[in-house]
């Protein structure tokens, strides 16, 4: 075989299987209520685990995820499928995302790269921009105060809002934000966090409220359990949140 065969071969295969090749995109990671689901290989999901999720790219593959903005880096390895939505590229396990600092913003510009043997010579990365399509509402969703006595929801019936017809009853208005909330989870995605709000309110008495920022000129939407009044209050209702397993932190409405 002589030389141009072997680098057209090698060039072949690099764009088949995804090697030495650099992507740029968006990072998002999995909420906690997926820890223990089944992931595409047939794995379950750990969020202590050092993992991802990614469209193309061979199961076990370990790649480089890079924080574009603090320049942070992991190394995970890929034991799913996805994200599906478009601008993502990557869904990273909770300790891998706590790690490039992207809990608070929900999703972050990263750039991707597969790990090969460090002996061998990386081609010059294609770099593939992808830009996540803006998403437009009239006003954040919230409930107003004076808000019920923080409790755990008991003997509520699900709703069945967003397991299926995608058709949601929303009531918009927006409050002060002079008080304290619970966030539990940021998304990219506004169909996400409704489908999000409908679970919650099967389980829980608290009403939710909705803070959106943008991040790189995307948005991005908090989910917030609340308002309380005082923060001692926030905080109790936190440990409440921590006893059902899902992770979240007291925010000051105000400085939002």
């Amino acid at each position: 075989m002589n030389t141009f065969c072997r680098i057209l071969f090698f060039f072949i295969v690099s764009y088949q299987f995804g090697f030495a090749q650099a992507e740029y995109g968006m990072a998002s990671y999995y909420a906690d209520k997926y820890q223990g689901s089944k992931t595409a290989n047939g794995e379950k999901y750990d969020r202590r685990q050092m993992t991802a999720a990614h469209r193309t790219l061979p199961f076990d593959t370990k790649i480089k995820v890079t924080n574009l903005d603090n320049q942070r880096s992991v190394i995970v390895r890929i034991n799913d499928r996805g994200p599906f939505v478009k601008g993502n590229i990557v869904d990273l396990s909770r300790v891998a995302a706590e790690k490039l600092d992207i809990i608070q913003v929900g999703i972050q510009k990263i750039k991707l790269e597969v790990v090969t043997e460090e002996t061998i010579p990386a081609p010059t990365p294609i770099v593939i921009e992808e830009k996540p399509a803006p998403l437009v509402i009239n006003a954040p969703t919230t409930i107003s105060k004076p808000a019920p006595k923080p409790a755990l929801g008991k003997g509520v019936t699900k709703p069945t809002l967003g397991k299926g017809s995608n058709l949601f009853q929303i009531n918009v208005q927006e409050i002060s934000k002079a008080a304290y909330g619970v966030q539990i989870a940021s998304y990219a995605q506004y169909e996400n966090i409704l489908r999000q709000i409908a679970d919650l309110k099967g389980d829980w008495s608290r009403n939710a409220m909705v803070y959106v920022s943008r991040n790189n000129n995307a948005p991005v939407y908090k989910l917030i359990l609340g308002p309380f009044t005082e923060r001692a209050t926030a905080n109790s209702y936190l440990q409440q949140v921590k006893n059902q397993k899902m992770e979240g932190f007291v925010v000051d409405l105000s400085k939002l």
